[in-house]
């Protein structure tokens, strides 16, 4: 999303601001240091307006949102729809694993079990060559569905966020979590959107991210569907009573 209307003008560069510096700023007659630091002030305020332009509108107005980044957290994403937000029995806000990403852990599972079948029924000296691809294939499956699973959680009733296999319950010290926060830290949502290129065909992938008081951000989901994250955005939001800044 951008601003409409004209397009800005382009920034000036120093040396034309040189030479357009007038050379009776300075009564004493040090025309040349007076037009530096005039030079200076100018790109200084160039730059700072150039920032702020690329800030998008939804949290332009904002100093929070003025102060956090806007660039991704994740350099990759699936491209399509892994996650869900659903409440579950405790009244814990979730995100579920869809059955879309259900299906892509089994085929590895799937096919590395078909790759050392034939492995054994392969009378060879090179049956170990497949046995040893349907092991990687399993051990990715497995290393997939792991991180997939791990939780993430929003506990309303308990005041915080929380991403991980580590039970915050279990730690003395919640602040040592990497993926822990108190809601009340808790500042806007933010959605943005990313170009995935690690694959032949590139996609787009979005995020969604929790603006702390601080500026700082932290991850909650990112994947392919903008209807499905910006519609869990939308209840979170409502959930937090908190702003959601939309940046796609």
């Amino acid at each position: 999303m951008g601003d409409s209307g004209n397009p800005a003008p382009a920034p000036l560069q120093a040396a034309e601001i040189l030479r357009l510096a007038p050379e009776r700023l300075s009564p004493g007659g040090d025309a040349a240091r007076t037009s530096v630091v005039y030079a200076r002030l100018l790109a200084t305020i160039l730059e700072v307006a150039k920032l702020r332009a690329s800030i998008p509108p939804a949290g332009r107005h904002d100093p929070v949102g003025a102060r956090a980044a806007w660039t991704p957290l994740k350099r990759h994403g699936s491209a399509f729809r892994s996650h869900h937000l659903r409440r579950d029995l405790d009244g814990r806000w979730v995100f579920k694993l869809r059955p879309e990403m259900k299906g892509v852990c089994a085929g590895f599972f799937v096919a590395g079990a078909v790759v050392i079948s034939g492995a054994f029924l392969q009378a060879s000296d090179r049956a170990w060559l497949p046995l040893a691809l349907g092991l990687v294939l399993i051990a990715a499956g497995g290393m997939m569905t792991w991180f997939a699973t791990s939780p993430i959680v929003f506990d309303i009733s308990r005041g915080y966020f929380h991403k991980g296999r580590k039970s915050p319950d279990r730690v003395l010290d919640r602040s040592r979590l990497k993926n822990h926060v108190d809601l009340k830290k808790v500042h806007a949502l933010q959605l943005i959107s990313k170009r995935v290129k690690r694959t032949r065909q590139p996609y787009t992938s979005y995020e969604l991210n929790l603006v702390l008081t601080d500026g700082s951000r932290l991850n909650v989901v990112d994947h392919g569907s903008l209807s499905g994250i910006r519609k869990d955005a939308m209840t979170l939001a409502e959930v937090l009573r908190k702003p959601m800044w939309d940046a796609v």
